[in-house]
């Protein structure tokens, strides 16, 4: 019998020995067991020593009681490993502190009322009054362990995390079920269901992944059942067969044979519908994976649309799994300078599109004086709870280094709430994405990945049933995420699609109305100039006719210095007449309305009438300029007045541009359907940032700090207006300090047009004649 207690050592020592093995994943609460099950050890050790005598009989009155005080020393650690172990927030320091004191207290009874029994009161028996006393204080320290049992199994929040609770029920069970029999003296009963409190703490402690107590019971239980109601029936058709069978022949083959045909014809198929209608009573119906699957590739092969997605996968998740929450989000990579994170979005069901319809109409319903009082009320109502209660948001953010993103990323599994609580790979994940995950309810989270990785993640609350998610549950949900992944990336791109061309409309009618805006400035603008210029036409007429006069009628009277004065004051005038006439046809070009006098044109012509003046502007700084006609030139039909504007701009502008002693020269020739004319220099040139500008008003080619030049830069763009006007094209080649090639081009005049021109008298000019 005393040999049982040494049995009962090895089994705590092995607990021991495993718990010591893996304390360093478990920390506080292993040192805890350990001590426990080290304690437990030593009390099964003397318990031994006692049985085979190897104590002596002085300490006889001591060891009577050690196994009683040994259990109500034990059941203290016991309160304070459950507290520790099922995570709960309560204090339980004091509760401690009395069991200690209770304790203490218990073997001071005990010691002075052994040593001086006469301090008993009369009618007291000693033994019973020490028993009491023991009892009471365990009673008070396992019903402490009790309460947080039962407070912890209340709290949780998956049934896995009940399953485990589960176990530290069957640990207090089995532990106060032995202790009680220790107390009634049956040792080695006691202390056997003591080690096997003991082995269901350390199985729980040691071994996260815990067996469905639930389903292996509900396993037994549909075990049970089945083989009682099949015995029955085998054990009632033999009774009944051989009743019948048994007054009509003597040959016991006979009795055999129809049993044999019973069993095969009737009783076996009747005890498999008993068998199927058990297992449904039992465990529940269950569903068929292939269909599900079938079902939802069907179901989705023809959305594009977010909203229908995730109704359509969180129906078919309710209907086989029976989840009343889930969430499908929507996974984007963010950068944050320089930090990575996984963006979370929920994408909103069917329902939660009408429910938020409802809302919005049962608030616009509400009176305003009716909606104050209330948000004051809501707000006083927010500001009383708890805030450590997490608040739900279907906006979340995970950081790349976290363990939950690396799970993600590099196994693509699914992830247990269980997994996140008490997998030793989870215990870095900071608190906001634990806070996050834990205001969802989730139960478990399933990824979704395409081909350019994580773009989803279904999260998933408990099964309405209570039962934990099996592993074909798991299986089924991880099938269901790879079957929704293509489905989902063609959503996202519909989805950024609408957005885009949501985006794209905005745009145009910020564009339309930028453009409007703009339409109004230019249109004040050249109403402006309009005015503007010609109301300064008619004083520069004046003084222009005035001049005439005063140079036709006294210059005889004026000294040569006042001569030369009134030359430059003639030249300032014909200068700021041009620019005021160039300002007129270009604010004409901006109004639309400079309507174009067509004829046919000789551009000899226009170049002879046009080319004089330039003439004497170039000689004047010394400037070589040339006109090249390369071969014979057909008509054009024009404006030639505008064209004639359109030559002298682009040479006097290669002419004042180009240093003394430089060379401008002109070159012009037809092709089969356009005329074309160019003016190159050997100018400053332009810089290859502003070729783009200078056909805009007011640019001025040269450095307007340094360049010395009169003139508005209205040329060019009055350039472009007009051989626009004509449906022709102009360009610029440059390159600074090396000069510039400005040209244009127009189309030719009809055939029509070029017949009459063809019997007009035509001036000839040499190709490489001065001019």
């Amino acid at each position: 019998m005393a040999e049982l207690f040494l049995l009962l050592a090895v089994g705590y020592f092995f607990i021991i020995m495993m718990t010591m093995y893996k304390r360093g994943s478990r920390g506080r609460i292993a040192r805890s067991l350990i001590i426990y099950s080290l304690f437990s050890l030593i009390g099964v050790v003397i318990q031994y020593l006692v049985q085979k005598g190897a104590i002596g009989s002085q300490y006889d009155s001591i060891l009577k009681w050690f196994p009683h005080l040994l259990a109500l020393f034990l059941s203290i650690w016991f309160v304070s490993l459950s507290r520790d172990f099922l995570a709960l927030r309560v204090k339980s320091s004091l509760w401690v502190i009395f069991g200690y004191c209770w304790l203490i207290a218990v073997i001071t009874t005990i010691g002075i009322l052994t040593s001086r029994p006469e301090m008993l009161a009369s009618g007291l028996n000693q033994e019973t009054l020490f028993l009491i006393l023991i009892v009471m204080g365990y009673v008070l320290m396992m019903g402490g362990a009790a309460i947080l049992t039962v407070s912890a199994y209340r709290l949780a929040k998956t049934p896995l995390h009940k399953n485990r609770n589960m176990y530290w029920v069957l640990a207090l069970t089995c532990t106060v079920s032995g202790d009680f029999l220790i107390f009634m003296g049956l040792g080695i009963l006691g202390g056997t269901l003591h080690l096997l409190g003991t082995f269901f703490a350390a199985y729980v402690l040691l071994i996260y992944d815990l067996a469905d107590a639930l389903q292996a019971g509900t396993r037994v239980l549909f075990f049970l059942i089945v083989s009682t109601v099949s015995l029955g029936i085998y054990i009632l058709v033999f009774v009944l067969a051989r009743a019948i069978l048994e007054n009509r022949t003597d040959n016991p083959l006979v009795l055999w044979v129809a049993l044999a045909v019973l069993l095969v014809v009737f009783i076996n198929p009747l005890l498999r519908l008993v068998t199927n209608g058990m297992r449904r009573l039992v465990m529940g119906t269950g569903y068929s994976t292939s269909s599900a699957v079938r079902e939802y590739s069907l179901q989705i092969s023809n959305i594009v649309e977010l909203e229908p997605l995730a109704t359509a996968a969180l129906d078919t998740l309710h209907k086989n799994l029976d989840i009343h929450t889930g969430y499908l989000f929507l996974v984007d990579e963010v950068n944050e300078e320089g930090k990575i994170y996984y963006s979370l979005q929920v994408v909103k069901t069917a329902k939660d599109a009408e429910a938020q319809n409802e809302n919005n109409k049962a608030e616009a319903l509400i009176p305003l004086e009716q909606k104050e009082p209330a948000l004051e009320e809501s707000g006083r109502m927010l500001a009383a709870v708890d805030p450590t209660t997490p608040v739900k948001t279907l906006h979340g953010r995970l950081a790349a280094e976290s363990p939950i993103v690396l799970y993600f990323t590099q196994t693509h599994h699914a992830l247990r709430q269980y997994d996140l609580d008490y997998a030793l790979g989870f215990q870095r994940v900071p608190p906001e994405e634990r806070e996050w995950l834990a205001a969802l309810e989730a139960d478990v989270s399933v990824p979704i990945y395409a081909k350019r990785g994580w773009i989803g993640l279904f999260v998933l609350g408990p099964k309405a049933s209570g039962h934990p998610y099996s592993k074909e549950d798991v299986n089924l949900l991880s099938t269901l995420a790879d079957q929704t992944a293509v489905a989902l990336e063609n959503a996202r791109h519909f989805a950024d699609l609408l957005k885009l061309n949501e985006d794209l409309r905005r745009t145009y009618t910020a564009l339309e109305k930028a453009n409007l805006q703009l339409r109004e400035v230019d249109d004040l603008k050249s109403a402006f100039i309009g005015v503007i210029t010609h109301e300064m036409r008619t004083p520069f007429t004046n003084l222009q006719f005035n001049l005439q006069i005063l140079e036709m009628y006294g210059k005889d009277n004026l000294l040569p210095e006042q001569l030369d004065q009134l030359a430059q004051l003639s030249k300032g005038i014909r200068t700021a007449r041009m620019m005021v006439d160039n300002l007129i046809t270009l604010a004409g070009f901006f109004s639309r309305q400079i309507e174009l006098v067509p004829e046919v044109l000789d551009f000899k012509d226009v170049m002879r009438s046009t080319f004089p003046p330039l003439k004497e502007l170039a000689d004047e700084k010394n400037i070589t300029f040339q006109v090249d006609v390369v071969g014979k030139l057909s008509p054009v039909q024009g404006d030639r007045n505008l064209l004639a504007l359109v030559l002298y701009q682009l040479v006097h502008n290669a002419i004042k541009f180009t240093r003394d002693g430089g060379k401008v020269w002109v070159s012009c020739w037809t092709t089969v359907d356009h005329f074309f004319f160019d003016v190159k220099d050997t100018g400053v040139g332009i810089p290859p940032e502003r070729l783009n500008e200078i056909w805009t008003t007011f640019t001025q080619a040269a450095d307007p700090l340094r360049r010395g030049l009169e003139g508005l830069g209205l040329g060019l763009t009055l350039v472009k207006n007009i051989i626009t006007a004509h449906g022709g094209e102009v360009w610029v080649e440059s390159k600074v300090s090396s000069g510039s090639v400005f040209g244009f081009k127009i189309p030719l005049a009809t055939k029509e047009y070029q017949s009459i021109a063809e019997q007009s008298p035509v001036v000839e000019i040499t190709p490489t004649e001065e001019i």
